[in-house]
């Protein structure tokens, strides 16, 4: 093998070995910092869960509150991913009024919490 092409096969290899080299670095380092993160503090820093506000319905002719409550519940778990959304529906109002026969109207709530994951 003639001079030039050793040296080029030698080039070849001690770039290869550099490379590899900061890439095991970039990888150790990843880690290192992952790991100052969680035991500078003793543990990660905990996300506070959103505060959603209780969410009432117009006055509707029925229906059951799990109709209102379940759609807004799906909407909030993806606006926050992160967190598992949960319902609770206390008792809804309910009004009659006569127009001219009786008619039932009703108005639902709905109380929504986030929890983390995990």
């Amino acid at each position: 093998m003639s001079r030039i092409a050793k040296s080029i096969v030698a080039f070849t290899v001690l770039v290869l070995a550099v490379g590899g080299l900061f890439a095991a670095f970039g990888a150790l380092g990843e880690g290192y910092f992952k790991a100052r993160s969680i035991f500078s503090v003793g543990k990660m820093a905990q996300v506070t869960p959103p505060v959603i506000p209780e969410y009432k319905t117009d006055w509707v002719t029925g229906g059951g509150g799990d109709r209102y409550c379940e759609p807004r519940r799906q909407a909030l778990q993806s606006q926050y991913p992160d967190f598992a959304i949960s319902v609770k529906e206390p008792p809804g109002e309910h009004e009659q009024y006569y127009n001219p026969f009786k008619q039932d109207r009703y108005r639902y709530s709905c109380v929504f919490s986030a929890a983390a994951k995990g």
